[in-house]
């Protein structure tokens, strides 16, 4: 959602040439929006309020995912549709042939946008929210940014939905005279290589420590609508929470394994410093145990 260019520039980008998995996508498009054509548009999200699109009923709580295809008709027109669909392991099937089609990414990853040429500035920015600028020569700048580019473009669609995000890499290009674009690239935990080349130009990743942290407050919300917090100050369950942080900018990806039901507030050992950007927590054993800590369904 932070690339300069939408949906439909998007799709005029996209130069996929294997179109099952889209035929297939569509077919699932069409046929869930004729079982659903009688309900209130005024529920769907703004952006896909048209006349191609209805919405679910209030009940269904669905982790939901917007398709957007382009069809080119018979009759000359080109026309844009834009479907609202559950989650489904289909659908995820579907949308991983797509995107592990490497004609798909190689126009569509946001590196497609920033070439290492038009980088005028290369910044870190950490778990802590640090924004550290890169005082490195253009080479080094260069490589960093390939490598980058290199482990972006290898990452499947399912290894980046398991894959912690432990801070982003914050290219900052030229437009023109006196303008100049940000754009934040995560920076995934199994980017070994990337973080190797940052830490040997002086700008390490850095991650939390159980040694820092004088206690993590977390807050949650039960079934019922009661608000609950636990304020945490035994190292070791802080030691079992630190792992499964992910610093999370966005917002949901396809088939994602973070969680938005608990928020975090960490207080440092300095007594002075907390944090203050999102850190979410990935699915799994420690998420769990918090949630039956909080009793939280």
């Amino acid at each position: 959602m932070k690339y300069p260019v939408g949906a439909d520039e998007q799709m005029e980008r996209n130069q996929t040439k294997d179109f099952d998995a889209i035929y297939e996508m569509a077919k699932l498009g069409v046929n869930y929006y004729k079982d659903h054509d009688k309900q209130s548009v005024d529920i769907a999200p703004a952006f896909l309020r048209t006349q191609s699109t209805w919405a679910l009923t209030e009940e269904d709580e669905s982790v939901m995912v917007s398709v957007y295809i382009r069809y080119h008709l018979k009759n000359g027109k080109t026309v844009n549709r834009a479907y609202y669909l559950p989650e489904s392991k289909e659908i995820l099937a579907l949308a991983s042939d797509i995107y592990d089609n490497w004609d798909y990414k190689k126009t569509m990853l946001p590196t497609s946008y920033v070439s290492e040429q038009d980088i005028e500035y290369l910044y870190v920015k950490d778990i802590f929210d640090k924004r550290l600028q890169l005082n490195a020569t253009e080479d080094v700048i260069d490589n960093i940014y390939k490598t980058y580019k290199g482990e972006l473009e290898s990452m499947t669609l399912e290894q980046s939905s398991k894959d912690r995000i432990l801070g982003y890499l914050s290219v900052e290009e030229k437009i023109e005279e006196n303008y100049n674009q940000t754009t934040d690239f995560p920076i995934y935990e199994s980017f070994t290589k990337t973080r190797e080349l940052l830490e040997n130009a002086g700008q390490p990743l850095k991650e939390l420590s159980s040694d820092d942290i004088l206690s993590i407050t977390c807050y949650g919300t039960r079934s019922n609508g009661e608000y609950v917090e636990e304020v945490i100050t035994d190292k070791a369950e802080i030691e079992e929470i630190l792992p499964s942080l992910t610093y999370e900018m966005g917002h949901y990806g396809l088939g994602s394994k973070v969680s938005y039901e608990l928020n975090f507030n960490i207080l440092f050992e300095d007594r002075e410093t907390q944090m203050q950007n999102n850190l979410y927590m990935m699915e799994g054993e420690a998420f769990n145990s918090l949630l039956e800590k909080l009793n939280i369904d």
